[in-house]
């Protein structure tokens, strides 16, 4: 997938909806096309979850519907309503001004990622992209946080920090209770997973989505950001071999609020 930036509003609650998307490009015949606004297309079969984005090429008749080119580019796919498991919606395209739909026409779209296999998911928003351990710190004495995040190695509050190379599992917090084997990184700025509620993952509707409090973004202190969005294979405790990524790097914002 490409990158995807996210903008949010401090003091208002953050939802972002992430469609994961990979190859093979699936291709359904068409073999209806409503001269309507919006357009309807029957589609036996298609399979299609509701929000995905389509293309529509080879159509005869009702030309004005088709993709520039059988290579089908980003402008081309338009998202769809489904309306049952034959007929599909595009809200964006009126058709009532199109030719007769005479023969033909493929849908296609890319094959929606198989979250079933996934039981978390982890996007650590960072100050900026880091080096593999260069920033990690594991808990090797238990205890209760301080009132400022360590930078390496110390004694933070009654926890001890070492340097380590294992993925991130939590979020460092002043005033904390972390237990043994804790793992944080010292450029988080905040940290998702479905652990702590702020994603959750839906198969059914093939979708991830971010959801975080308006009480968190009130307590932001910081304007930019990196973050990286990972699944988590069944049984991994954040393993490498076991992650895999849906979001390359990309750019947080944050802007304030202009109604309170």
């Amino acid at each position: 997938m490409k990158p995807i930036d996210f903008e949010i509003v401090k003091g208002k609650t953050f939802r972002a909806v992430v469609q994961w998307e990979t190859d093979p490009i699936i291709y359904k015949e068409i073999t209806g096309i409503s001269k309507t606004a919006p357009v309807r297309i029957t589609v036996p079969g298609h399979g299609m979850p509701d929000g995905r984005k389509c293309a529509i090429t080879n159509v005869r008749g009702m030309t004005e519907i088709n993709a520039a080119a059988n290579s089908v580019a980003e402008r081309d796919r338009r998202p769809v309503t489904v309306i049952d498991a034959d007929t599909i919606e595009i809200n964006s395209i009126d058709a009532t001004g199109f030719h007769a739909y005479t023969s033909g026409g493929i849908l296609q779209y890319r094959t929606p990622g198989d979250l079933s296999v996934y039981t978390n998911a982890r996007d650590t928003f960072k100050a900026r992209a880091g080096a593999a351990g260069s920033n990690k710190l594991r808990c090797s004495v238990a205890g209760t946080s301080g009132a400022t995040k360590p930078t390496g190695a110390s004694v933070d509050g009654s926890v001890t920090w070492v340097a380590t190379t294992n993925p991130t599992t939590v979020e460092w917090t002043a005033s904390t209770a972390f237990a043994e084997d804790d793992v944080i990184d010292t450029l988080s700025l905040m940290f998702c997973s479905v652990d702590n509620g702020r994603i959750e993952i839906d198969n059914a509707a093939k979708t991830i989505t971010y959801l975080i409090s308006a009480n968190d973004t009130s307590l932001i202190d910081w304007k930019r950001a990196v973050h990286e969005l990972e699944m988590i294979a069944p049984g991994a405790t954040f393993v490498d071999d076991e992650v895999v990524s849906v979001i390359p790097v990309s750019k947080v914002s944050v802007v304030e609020e202009s109604t309170t």
